[in-house]
């Protein structure tokens, strides 16, 4: 039992993680798209690739959401995850420490890892 949960945290960490590049793939999509630099025999492929990416962007947004929104810790998972910022720069952006930073987001992905529906959110698929 402790093995899987030390599994699906690693697991939840590197899908929270992966948010910025799917954020990031998704925009490009649009953007290439938008100024006809797609070939037509591709535009479906990269609007369901688009499409994908979105799906996992707003899971993310939803498994944090199963945090309390005004918390410490919800701060420090937003921080770090929706907008990719380093630990030492939350820290100093909130007024806390490094550990304690690190203590609240380890805290979060526990929490989130047991919470059955959001781990379900990591499954969605279009």
């Amino acid at each position: 039992m402790k093995v899987d949960l030390q599994d699906s945290k690693k697991e939840l960490r590197g899908y929270l993680k992966a948010y910025r590049i799917c954020q990031d793939q998704a925009a490009e999509i649009a953007r290439q798209i938008e100024k006809g630099e797609v070939l037509d025999a591709v535009k479906d492929m990269l609007l369901q690739a688009k499409e994908d990416f979105e799906v996992h962007c707003n899971a993310v947004r939803l498994i944090l959401g199963y945090l309390p929104k005004e918390s410490a810790m919800y701060r420090v998972m937003a921080l770090r995850y929706l907008q990719g910022t380093k630990l030492k720069a939350v820290a100093e952006r909130l007024g806390y420490s490094v550990g304690h930073c690190a203590n609240l987001e380890a805290k979060a992905i526990d929490r989130l890892s047991k919470n059955k529906a959001a781990m379900a959110l990591m499954r969605l698929k279009t």
